[in-house]
């Protein structure tokens, strides 16, 4: 569970095993889909299609021109009528340790009636150490979003929150 104010993460807790804590793409990496982004990349136009996205969304190829394990390379699809980012699919600039290749793919939809957020996160990784070789896949799904009136509402609901309530969101 993520409590955000103002787009800002305040505080996550997760349920279960906590030496692997989970983390929200959008956290590791400087997608160019914020303004304060957007000068940390280049773009031009795509014909790549998306299956995730509405017919007729535009493609935008982006390259990033920093270097590092905070940017990638891809493509991202918009709703050219509501101006809203459909979906982004993108590789890390830089591997992880023993990391051959990389796929992210991030899936935005109507979450509240007035918020377009991020609803699905996959993240494919393939690698190798010496002769073994071996892949990760991570699926997070991000639902049952709420507003709260105040931040301190919201970190008494999150300090509330058990595995089995409805809405609970688990690793």
């Amino acid at each position: 569970m993520v409590l955000r104010e103002d787009g800002a993460e305040v505080k996550m807790r997760t349920f279960g095993d906590h030496a692997n804590k989970p983390t929200n793409v959008e956290d590791d990496y400087h997608l160019p889909i914020e303004t304060k982004y957007l000068p940390e990349y280049r773009f031009t136009a795509s014909s790549a299609a998306c299956d995730r996205c509405i017919a007729g969304a535009i493609a935008v190829d982006f390259t990033s021109v920093r270097r590092d394990d905070e940017h990638g390379d891809g493509t991202m699809w918009m709703d050219g009528s509501l101006h809203r980012i459909e979906a982004l699919h993108f590789h890390p600039s830089v591997l992880p340790a023993h990391t051959d290749s990389a796929d992210i793919t991030v899936s935005f939809g109507q979450v509240l009636p007035d918020l377009w957020d991020v609803t699905l996160t996959e993240q494919q990784y393939n690698g190798h150490t010496f002769i073994f070789h071996g892949w990760g896949h991570v699926q997070q799904r991000q639902d049952a979003y709420r507003r709260f009136a105040s931040v301190a509402e919201g970190l008494t609901a999150l300090s509330a929150a058990v595995p089995d309530a409805p809405g609970a969101a688990t690793p």
